[in-house]
């Protein structure tokens, strides 16, 4: 299994390299300048959904993006991602995977092509998946992969056809990482609470200086957590995130702290000593502080943040105290992009809790006591959940169906052509409800009566009529029927399968695509 896992890690790393997709780095100066007019322009486009929320008085706007949209312009993913981030030059989209998966690099240099840029695998393992976490240099050169499972690793992106590991840190349940402006110290912290600063400016991990903040764990979860197949199972998550370059921002789960990192170099000329603690600044309470994921406003004084089910913000106060807000999304959400701009954010999320699809919510939280959805974009095909990033006047999403994982980009017009149908598609189910069955009409029976079918499947519109997929009274074998206008019968095709629910149907011109299999209609 694991061979055959290389071969294919071989393929889609060379057919990258056939493909001449891998982009020149750009250097970090023009890549602020990119980043920045970027930004105007996604603030220009989000002006339109508030205005459309305004005029229709805050009411949710909720739109279907149906598979057809998001395959206009998709790339299918050799594993299933649940995260994706934006590279630091604006061109690069990392889709995070677990540890049985790995990393894939899309280049979105031109987003109307995506292009798989490069792949980073990790070994096969006997453990469950843990969630990654990733830190990349500001040149764009390097990539720090922090593995609850493996410890840490330092990749050279330098050639993204193949991605070499430049140093490897072997320590267990370390789940979040950040990297200092000047990429020469790396701060890593394990599920239990426990920050640690590591010297990598020489492609090595020294240890400089360590931070242990209260965890909920005892003794006997931490014996438990430590067992094989357990790390899946650890929700003590917390983050960090750096305040400035002097200053470092942990929050854990009883409350923030500030740690003072401004003179990294006494700590470097002290390496010998395991005796280096990182000192506090301040320490801001809040029992109960549930954080997975979290970024920070411009000046610092703000904490965006997700855990399983909430959307959180709080608000750092300057004598130790802090006050938070939270929008509940009902379903575990995977991640989140803030436009601080326009007080906007984009949830991903998975299954809801009531069972509604995996869907993108913009959020609006202007309002710091009551944060609320003015639009949903819906992802019927998803089975698991959706992540999402944007840049400009492009949204990106990642998602799994059946057919396997999906990385897709949507700009505005054809966002605005898919809102446009699905608001169409609602309008004329609200007629139809409205009226009776003596204004609606009634073509012909229902295929279940007129046909003599058991069940049907599936049933899609065809250039002569109808094409369903069906099992008739007398049989327990599915059946492709064609039927026209009127009901009437024009050919069945006998399938060899028992059952057909949520098979995808097409028709095109006088060929049926069945699942993955063209049919043809006429033999």
């Amino acid at each position: 299994m694991k061979t055959k896992r290389n071969i294919i890690v071989k393929i889609l790393a060379a057919s990258a390299f056939i493909c001449g997709i891998c982009a020149a780095t750009q250097n970090f100066s023009a890549a602020k300048e990119t980043a920045k007019s970027l930004k105007e322009d996604e603030i220009l486009i989000l002006k339109s959904d508030l205005a459309a929320a305004k005029k229709h008085g805050g009411a949710l706007q909720e739109v279907n993006l149906e598979e057809r949209e998001l395959t206009k312009n998709a790339l299918k993913l050799p594993f299933e991602i649940y995260e994706l981030r934006l590279s630091e030059d604006q061109n690069t989209l990392f889709g995070l995977g677990d540890d049985k998966g790995g990393i894939v690099l899309i280049d979105v240099t031109e987003p109307r092509a995506l292009r798989l840029a490069g792949i980073f695998s990790f070994p096969q393992h006997e453990f469950d998946p843990a969630y990654i976490d990733i830190a990349q240099s500001k040149d764009g050169k390097s990539l720090f992969v922090a593995d609850p499972n493996f410890g840490i690793y330092k990749l050279d992106l330098s050639d993204r056809r193949d991605i070499k590991i430049l140093a490897r840190l072997e320590a267990r349940f370390v789940n979040k990482i950040e990297l200092s402006s000047d990429g020469h110290t790396l701060f890593a912290k394990d599920f239990f609470s426990t920050l640690t600063a590591y010297d990598v400016k020489d492609d090595k991990f020294t240890q400089l200086a360590y931070f242990i903040a209260p965890s909920k764990a005892d003794k006997r979860e931490y014996d438990y957590a430590c067992a094989p197949h357990r790390l899946s199972e650890i929700k003590e998550l917390g983050d960090l995130k750096l305040l400035s370059e002097n200053e470092l921002l942990l929050a854990s789960w009883v409350g923030f702290y500030v740690l003072d990192i401004s003179d990294m170099d006494r700590y470097r000329a002290n390496a010998a000593q395991n005796s280096n603690i990182l000192k506090q600044v301040r320490y801001i309470a809040h029992p109960h502080l549930e954080i997975d994921k979290m970024t920070l406003s411009k000046d610092g004084k703000r904490v965006f943040s997700s855990n399983w089910s909430e959307f959180g913000l709080y608000d750092l106060g300057e004598n130790n105290t802090v006050q938070s807000s939270a929008y509940y999304s009902g379903a575990h959400l995977n991640n989140f992009k803030v436009i601080e701009d326009l007080n906007l954010a984009y949830l991903g999320k998975k299954i809801s809790e009531k069972g509604e699809f995996p869907s993108v919510d913009l959020i609006d939280f202007s309002n710091k006591l009551d944060p609320a959805p003015i639009k949903r974009y819906l992802f019927p095909q998803s089975l698991k959940g959706v992540s999402v990033e944007s840049r400009g006047e492009y949204l990106f999403f990642s998602y799994f169906t059946k057919n396997g994982a999906f990385i897709g980009g949507l700009d505005r017009a054809s966002l605005s052509s898919a809102e446009k149908s699905a608001q169409s598609a609602q309008m004329q189910n609200k007629i139809l409800t409205e009226k009776s069955l003596e204004e609606k009409g009634t073509i012909w029976e229902l295929p279940y009566s007129k046909n003599g079918f058991r069940t049907v499947d599936n049933i899609i519109k065809s250039p002569q009529g109808y094409l369903l997929l069906a099992s008739a009274d007398d049989e327990y074998r599915v059946s492709l029927v064609a039927l026209s206008e009127q009901g009437a019968e024009l050919w069945r095709k006998k399938l060899n399968m028992v059952s057909a629910a949520n098979m995808p149907v097409a028709a095109m011109d006088s060929y049926v695509l069945l699942d993955n299999k063209i049919l043809d209609a006429k033999t």
